[in-house]
């Protein structure tokens, strides 16, 4: 199988895709109705990470590719510009909030960012050894509290909090020996209650209850043998409900009530309904306060509407039977609107826009379609099957008989695996075993046998998996198997059935980042690691770090997206500014961005053709390079 028929392969499972897709549209089903605004109607990009409304009435949408400014009918995109230091210090935007002064506070994958609206520019915090500089640059989360205090949430570095009289940041960390220390370096929330507390959702600590007037942290974390104890999974979102309850949305496990007097945590209990349907992978919310009721938008399975004095809930998701329902099931922002227009952020559908509230649970029923729209990633088989891995599990593409089906694992739709996001798919050379990259872990599936095997992250198992999220598998020449997750690179030792760890440790020994985004071998058989905000490592044969490349060598940008080893040896290397050429025998850069004719600056893969040809994939859509001179 050449390289340029998986090109025609995925170009016919699109076309046969948008053949195929003609959802019911049934008058008077339904009282609900979306809008979509999209990169069709000048959206920077369809992945809408934080939805915030101004106090002029200007709608902000931050996305993976720049910050939007919308009056309602035009676009004011903001982006990094390389020779403007006034400009945003990143265009994968994470958080979005805006102080008593009128100035929007940017959170970033790389920094945190001041935006004037008088002046339309931006003041940048990197981290730097400097004292008093923001811990680090992958921003989370941004909280401000009631005296104007501006705390910031990172992922893999603490807390932070900004002194403006300063202009310098504290720093609040985990220390395993001092337990007056939040329990974990990564969050992902942060919220300030009306009794003080600053309450701090983590990504592997659970929740953490911050006392601003006493400084005295107290941490809440998953204990299996408490069952009045926080459940496990990352802490997504927490706020008051009512004078002494705090209800807490944990991610895989839940909706929770916390009580202030007893402290302990007890699930959620919604009204009885048949086939009842409850938010699990929750991942955003927006609560009305007026009338209780509260929106959890999860990964992967819609968006739910709780009244949270009856317990009654309601489910929507991307229907296909519906006219004009929600377009991506992955919600991951949201936002009412001064005039009551709800607007809902998508990873991959845009910002959904919905002007009523009615509720009611809906089912894909359409005779063709893939267990979701979400798509992560494509396998072709030995048999020209084409593996589809979803937001929702993998579906097979017959190219021949232009048929898609589900495949499922160990036989039972209900299996976990069948329902989680498949980011990566790798298989073993002379073997049906296939590697599943999943949002809960690793899976080795026999095809044959139709059996499977799970590993997940145990801390108290120090070869086990080093984190769940799992975004690339990799196999190399040698059948070695790398695995690429949010917290490390890890090596499977098939003997062991476990894992050799390689994390990064702040020296040139070890890799540059923890987070993982992309592995290639080159021609050398090194190994080429990637990651979301530090460049890349290169490791040797034995695993031994030799060298590295950076913005600091040349690089366009240090947040890597993929990367491609091409027939000549040399290596490309997407980015989200620009792709770069490096040449393995003369050790030098080549960027390509906008000027050389790029339609989009970030860049998502690299296929070569079989006249050498480079074809590359952007969020501007598809370009062809010819790499002859």
């Amino acid at each position: 199988m050449t390289k340029n028929s998986n090109v025609k392969i995925i170009i016919a499972l699109a076309i046969l895709l948008l053949n195929n897709f003609n959802p019911l549209t049934k008058a008077g089903e339904n009282n609900i109705s979306f809008e979509y605004i999209t990169s069709n109607n000048g959206l920077s990009q369809n992945a809408v990470y934080a939805i915030h409304q101004d106090k002029k009435g200007f709608l902000w949408f931050g996305t993976e590719d720049g910050l939007n400014r919308y009056d309602g009918y035009n676009f004011r995109i903001f982006k990094f510009q390389k020779n403007d230091s006034t400009s945003i210090s990143n265009n994968w935007i994470t958080a979005i909030k805006e102080d008593s002064y009128g100035y929007l506070w940017i959170g970033t994958k790389k920094g945190l960012n001041k935006f004037n609206p008088v002046t339309e520019e931006f003041i940048s915090y990197l981290h730097s050894d400097k004292e008093g500089s923001i811990s680090g640059d992958i921003i989370s989360t941004i909280q401000i509290d009631k005296n104007g205090i501006i705390w910031i949430g990172t992922i893999g570095t603490g807390l932070n909090s900004f002194d403006r009289s300063k202009n310098t940041f504290s720093h609040y960390n985990y220390n395993e020996s001092n337990s007056n220390s939040i329990s974990d370096n990564s969050i992902f929330s942060l919220y300030e209650d009306h009794h003080g507390y600053l309450w701090i959702g983590t990504v592997n600590g659970g929740l953490n209850r911050f006392d601003l007037n006493t400084n005295t942290i107290k941490r809440y974390t998953h204990n299996a043998d408490n069952k009045k104890g926080i459940p496990s999974g990352s802490v997504r979102f927490s706020f008051c409900y009512k004078s002494d309850k705090l209800l807490v949305g944990v991610q895989n496990s839940g909706l929770f009530l916390y009580d202030y007097s007893t402290e302990e945590f007890t699930l959620f209990e919604f009204a009885e309904k048949k086939n009842k349907v409850v938010p699990v992978k929750i991942r955003s919310y927006w609560l009305e306060d007026n009338d209780n009721k509260l929106w959890i938008g999860t990964l992967g399975e819609g968006l739910f509407f709780i009244d949270l004095e009856s317990g009654e809930i309601n489910h929507i998701n991307d229907d296909a039977k519906l006219k004009s329902n929600l377009n991506n099931n992955t919600i991951l922002s949201m936002l009412k609107d001064n005039t009551g227009t709800f607007w809902i952020g998508t990873s991959g559908g845009g910002a959904n826009k919905l002007k009523n509230s009615f509720f009611h649970h809906f089912t894909r029923t359409a005779n063709f379609n893939l267990s979701s729209k979400l798509v992560w990633c494509f396998y072709e088989d030995n048999n020209n099957i084409v593996w589809v891995g979803t937001g929702k599990g993998i579906n097979l593409f017959d190219p021949n008989k232009r048929t898609v089906k589900k495949l499922i694992i160990g036989g039972d739709k209900s299996l976990f695996i069948n329902n989680v996001a498949v980011w990566t798919i790798a298989k073993e050379p002379d073997k049906n075993i296939y590697w599943l990259g999943t949002s809960q872990g690793l899976v080795k599936y026999n095809r044959s046998k139709n059996t499977y095997k799970v590993f997940k992250n145990d801390e108290s198992v120090s070869t086990s998996l080093s984190n769940n999220q799992v975004w690339k598998i990799f196999i190399d020449s040698s059948k070695r198997i790398w695995i690429g997750t949010d917290y490390g690179l890890n090596l499977y030792n098939s003997k062991g059935d476990n894992f050799k760890h390689y994390e990064s440790l702040a020296d040139s020994t070890s890799i540059s980042s923890n987070l993982i985004s992309d592995i290639i071998e080159d021609d050398l058989g090194n190994i080429w690691v990637g990651t979301t905000d530090n460049g890349i490592s290169v490791l040797d044969k034995n695993g031994n770090v030799i060298s590295g490349l950076s913005e600091y060598d040349g690089l366009t940008s240090d947040e890597i997206i993929c990367m491609y080893n091409d027939n000549t040896g040399n290596v490309w290397i997407g980015t989200g500014s620009g792709f770069n050429e490096f040449d393995t025998k003369t050790k030098t850069i080549k960027q390509f961005g906008v000027n050389e004719g790029l339609p989009n600056e970030c860049v998502y893969g690299f296929l070569e053709d079989n006249l050498g040809d480079l074809w590359i994939t952007t969020n501007g859509g598809a370009a062809k390079y010819s790499k002859k001179k």
